[in-house]
């Protein structure tokens, strides 16, 4: 059992890692496994990054690159925990916000950001086509 969830793990890093996800520019991995249900897992990608060398910016930056749940473990929490590990994770590197983006039109996702206490600070429109909406930046500050 344990060996199907770390080849899950596996498989979705590996999709991430050959689809550019930040693996180049340092982002971590985290992952939450539930040891009583075997297909509850989640994982999330958060990319760690210092000021700008001369800038007048004086913290560093995070940003979820990806977060992804079971769907068997959806609506229990464990997308909620790993939120709150990327967050400890970039506070104790000195970051002042947490931010993500995601597509405009997916309400559920911008309510669980939302509920977890990140707000829209910005859109970028257009970013699929004239038809379809773009996406939204959501943030945190962690400070």
């Amino acid at each position: 059992m344990f060996n199907s969830w770390v080849s899950q793990i596996i498989q979705i890093t590996t999709i991430m890692s050959s689809n550019g996800i930040g693996l180049d520019r340092g982002a971590r991995f985290f992952a939450y496994h539930d040891p009583l249900y075997v297909k509850q897992f989640g994982i999330i990608a958060v990319l760690h990054e210092e000021a700008p060398e001369g800038s007048d910016a004086l913290v560093a930056r995070a940003e979820v690159l990806i977060i992804g749940v079971s769907k068997q473990a959806r609506r229990r929490g464990i997308g909620s925990i790993l939120l709150k590990h990327a967050e400890e994770f970039a506070k104790e590197r000195g970051a002042y916000c947490l931010f993500m983006m995601t597509y405009a039109e997916d309400y559920d996702v911008i309510a669980f950001y939302g509920k977890n206490g990140f707000i829209p600070v910005a859109t970028l429109p257009d970013v699929y086509g004239q038809t379809l909406e773009g996406n939204v930046f959501l943030r945190k500050i962690i400070r």
